[in-house]
């Protein structure tokens, strides 16, 4: 009881002094805006711990690997970070059925409330791959699927038991994971969770979170589901037919998940994702859960990778890469443009910081200035991720031996306009110089902000050019300000390497 009322306390320390703005969703433009009108734009990194303790287990000191504690939210907003999808596992809340474990709620809360000390935004995503431990993956409670014996059939693999009757882990990862989507019994999984009452309990998992969530200001939404399966292909083989398991399957499940989490939290936005096998097509076939006359507070989610990587997660063809990565950013934007709502790149990356790595994380990051996209990088430290090939120290901001890998840290903290007084026209980057247009308004008083990492990206300093010049600039640590006061118009902001 103490422990709880320390919480609570501290909560309402956090809410009164560090106000954040409430993010909707312009339906016109699709972009995010805050309070005063202006256009939003996230950048931020994944924090997923998919194991117990489902949390990044080190809160209180650094350490290059496992952490996530005041020195990371230091870093990262120092890198320009100010958001962080985070792993909120239904195995950590309800580890069996009925028991909910307070005391892991109890210590997310309190990584949320110290990432909102330093400003950043918080994305609670229920995250899964595989299921559960009993088939190679994570995410949902181990009691939900007692009868995976015959995993992973019709997989040719044999794979080795612990003392759950659990795949032994470095058994799993003998194999791309991936593969283990098409492993029968995963597949029945997925339809009980979309059939059967499985998807009640799912709503429970939700409500309760959200109950419990719903007062930190920095919380931007709830992700309901990481990479969902179509269901059952076995059953249905039309279900790997482009927006088949989206259609039949997903679109119902969300709309029947959505209220248990508008039950306690009517206003934040909600984000869901396609299918994985539709993400593979030209067009996905989910909606927005709430119909889109509730566009303002529902946001489709997507992911971009290659696929065509090395170990390391790396291009194996540049080329290749850079085609395929084009293609669907088209293919989403166009979802996304027909869907309506908000639209934010949740994962991408996941690879080291060679040359060709960090080429592909500009080719990236053009895109996303492109379409104004908001995203979030695949993944801040290993975080001993056990469904992933890649060694430590690879993915991560961090090599094997500790090293912050420096370019592609420079490639995620590039020059953005991380708010915008108007409508956004162009915004591009390029060699460390970046141009942004838009079209002002008012935002009662409000500044249009530029993120740039001076340590890393301008060690000679930068200049900046404004037209017209009756724009004030105002330049603070990281941050450059431009006040349209009372100007209508299109702006033009120039931000010029030395």
């Amino acid at each position: 009881m103490q422990k709880i009322l320390i919480i609570a306390f501290f909560l309402l320390f956090i809410n009164a002094v560090f106000s954040f703005d409430f993010i909707q969703v312009d339906t016109e433009s699709q972009l995010f805006v805050d309070q005063y009108g202006r256009s939003r734009i996230f950048r931020g990194v994944n924090a997923v711990y998919k194991e117990a303790p489902y949390y990044p287990p080190i809160t209180t000191h650094f350490h290059p690997n496992v952490s996530l504690c005041e020195e990371d939210a230091r870093n990262l907003k120092n890198w320009g970070m100010n958001i962080v999808r985070l792993l909120v596992s239904w195995e950590g809340v309800e580890p069996t059925r009925g028991y909910y474990n307070m005391t892991y709620i109890n210590k997310l809360k309190e990584i949320v409330a110290m990432l909102a000390k330093h400003d950043i935004y918080v994305i609670l995503d229920f995250h899964q791959d595989l299921f559960s431990k009993r088939t190679c993956g994570n995410g949902f409670p181990t009691w939900l699927n007692e009868d995976d014996d015959g995993f992973p059939f019709p997989l040719p693999y044999k794979l080795r038991r612990d003392g759950n009757n659990f795949p032994l882990r470095e058994d799993c990862v003998k194999h791309a994971f991936f593969q283990y989507y098409f492993a029968k019994q995963v597949n029945e999984h997925f339809q009980r969770l979309f059939d059967h009452k499985f998807s009640e309990y799912f709503m429970s998992f939700w409500e309760l979170v959200v109950k419990e969530f719903k007062h930190f200001e920095n919380i931007f939404g709830y992700e309901i589901v990481n990479e969902p399966w179509v269901g059952d292909i076995y059953k249905n083989p039309a279900l790997l037919l482009s927006k088949r398991g989206d259609m039949e399957n997903l679109n119902p499940f969300y709309k029947k998940v959505v209220p248990a989490i508008r039950k306690h939290d009517p206003d934040r936005i909600i984000l869901y994702e396609p299918s994985t096998v539709s993400m593979a097509h030209k067009e996905v076939g989910v909606e927005p859960p709430e119909g889109k006359e509730n566009n303002h507070k529902q946001c489709f989610s997507y992911h971009v990778y290659c696929g065509v990587v090395d170990d390391k997660g790396d291009p194996r063809w540049k080329w290749l890469c850079e085609k395929i990565d084009d293609i669907s950013f088209s293919w989403r934007q166009k979802d996304s443009e027909r869907i309506g709502g908000g639209r934010f790149l949740t994962e991408f990356g996941a690879s080291s910081d060679s040359k060709k790595a960090v080429e592909q994380l500009h080719f990236i990051m053009d895109a996303s200035d492109k379409y104004f996209l908001s995203t979030a990088y695949w993944q801040f430290k290993h975080y001993n991720d056990p469904t992933t090939q890649a060694s430590a120290g690879t993915q991560g901001f961090y090599d094997h031996q500790g090293r912050l890998q420096v370019e592609k840290v420079q490639v995620l903290s590039r020059a953005y306009a991380r708010a915008i007084c108007g409508k956004p026209r162009l915004m591009r980057y390029e060699n460390g110089n970046l141009v942004l247009v838009y079209e002002s308004k008012d935002c009662k008083g409000q500044p249009t902000e530029i993120y740039v990492n001076e340590e890393m990206n301008y060690p000679n300093g930068y200049d900046v050019k404004v037209e017209p010049h009756i724009v004030r600039v105002v330049r603070e640590k990281n941050l450059i300000k431009v006040y349209n006061d009372d100007f209508k118009g299109m702006v033009s902001v120039q931000v010029i390497k030395k």
